[in-house]
């Protein structure tokens, strides 16, 4: 889903398009579907209209589970959505996810607002993956090369398993630099040295 600024979070046409194509026998010839979006707004979408589309499987990053003051008091990043109405089918993302086979999170639980958002998803069906210091280079790491197709994949097999998921994105983040380097940073600053030489090598391929 790709939904642009802030009015994605309240795509209602999304859905109405989702139930037309499940209506109409469409998607019937499908034996999975992926549902992928990336950043807050794209997940939340994502994640909301999935509602449409039972039996699906989600990947996002970094979703939003809801800017709405009731949901979410701690969110200061979308204050202009707050005037939209969230009482509706796609309003609460993690509602979205009760008819999913599988949905896949990549979040950093070291930026406040994203780990905040993260703890509103819940259920078995959901898998979390924290990436620390991913923060924003998250979309990129997985929107960029073939490490989009890879995690689809993952996500698609018949039980994605955190081991799977990971061996799947290995590549993306290691060939991120900025990634690479808060990471490096992060680690000398805990005085873990030996473990930043190791992803310095990695940087340096």
């Amino acid at each position: 889903i790709a939904a642009v600024g802030l009015e994605g979070f309240e795509q209602r046409a999304i859905g109405a398009l989702f139930d037309q194509l499940t209506k109409g026998g469409i998607l019937g010839g499908y034996k999975r579907i992926v549902v992928v979006g990336l950043g807050p707004v794209c997940g939340h979408a994502a994640c909301a209209h999935a509602a449409a589309l039972p039996g699906a499987r989600v990947l996002t990053t970094r979703p939003a589970a809801s800017p709405a003051w009731r949901d979410a008091p701690f969110e200061t990043r979308f204050r202009d959505a707050r005037r939209l109405d969230f009482s509706g089918r796609f309003g609460f993302a993690p509602d979205g996810l009760r008819a999913v086979t599988a949905g896949v999170h990549l979040f950093d639980p070291l930026d406040a607002p994203d780990a905040a958002q993260a703890a509103l998803f819940r259920g078995s069906p959901l898998t979390r993956i924290p990436l620390p210091h991913g923060g924003v280079y998250l979309d990129a790491m997985l929107g960029e090369g073939p490490a989009l197709a890879r995690a689809i994949l993952a996500v698609a097999a018949e039980r994605p398993s955190v081991a799977s998921l990971r061996a799947a994105l290995r590549p993306a983040w290691r060939g991120h630099l900025p990634w690479l380097e808060r990471r490096i940073a992060a680690l000398r600053d805990a005085g873990q040295d030996r473990r930043a030489e190791c992803l310095v090598r990695i940087a340096q391929g």
